[in-house]
């Protein structure tokens, strides 16, 4: 289950969420639900990664409104799969309630409340902000069978938390290719989402503490930024 059409060349989480799923489809038959519906899902733009999806045998239930209740009352399945905690929050006890033999593993993509917590710190948000986050979170994880996690960092977080068992550290999965071995310029790539906040920060941090020593040593240096949905603060840097 998750929130919509995974799109592996946005961001790094959709990346690892279609590695997984490649990697179930080898050996099991995968259904794809998109648990909220949005008319955009049903655009060309979106509809062209279903294909690419379907060609590696993962199927794409069809995107509707209500559609988690309906496949579920009518297909019998062994996992139930959730790409984040709020997605859990709001499947999980309906899967529970058609499907009682299944395992249930919750995929935390990052622990999102130590995250918040990071920009409660800051003074970015209220600290309210984390501690409700918090509270939603851990229930999900406690409920699941399973849950995952992308970093060692995020496993150290979960693992002394009472409650929560078989935690699983699985990082990104991409396949590797030989590198071209063409002569290249002095440039530094940041590619990334930035409607995510921690990719802002990590640019902003990058420029503020780092840049200035690599440019110092080489004026030729060149940073490029790179991704979907750009702030106006990062094209000003």
């Amino acid at each position: 289950f998750n929130y919509t059409v995974p799109r592996e060349d946005r961001t790094s989480g959709d990346r690892r969420l279609v590695g997984i799923l490649r990697i179930l489809a080898k050996h099991h038959d995968v259904h794809l639900c998109i648990s909220r519906f949005g008319e955009w899902l049903l655009s060309d733009e979106y509809q062209q990664y279903v294909e690419k999806l379907e060609k590696d045998n993962i199927k794409v239930l069809p995107i509707k409104e209500n559609i988690a209740n309906e496949v579920l009352t009518e297909n019998n399945y062994d996992i139930g799969f959730f790409e984040f905690y709020w997605i859990a929050e709001e499947v999980l006890p309906i899967f529970r309630k058609y499907q009682p033999s299944a395992i249930t593993i919750v995929d935390s993509v990052d622990v999102a409340f130590a995250r918040e917590e990071s920009e409660a710190e800051l003074g970015l948000i209220d600290i309210s902000k984390a501690q409700e986050t918090k509270l939603k979170e851990l229930t999900v994880y406690k409920k699941a069978d399973a849950t995952i996690v992308v970093s060692d960092k995020d496993w150290d977080i979960l693992k002394n938390i009472d409650g929560i068992s078989n935690i699983f550290l699985v990082p990104n999965i991409v396949p590797i290719f030989p590198r071209n071995r063409k002569k290249r310029g002095p440039k530094v790539v940041f590619i990334g989402c930035y409607l995510w906040p921690p990719n802002v920060d990590g640019v902003a941090w990058f420029v503020e503490s780092i840049w200035p020593i690599i440019y110092e040593n080489n004026k030729k240096s060149e940073f490029l930024v790179i991704g979907s949905n750009p702030t106006t603060e990062i094209k000003e840097m």
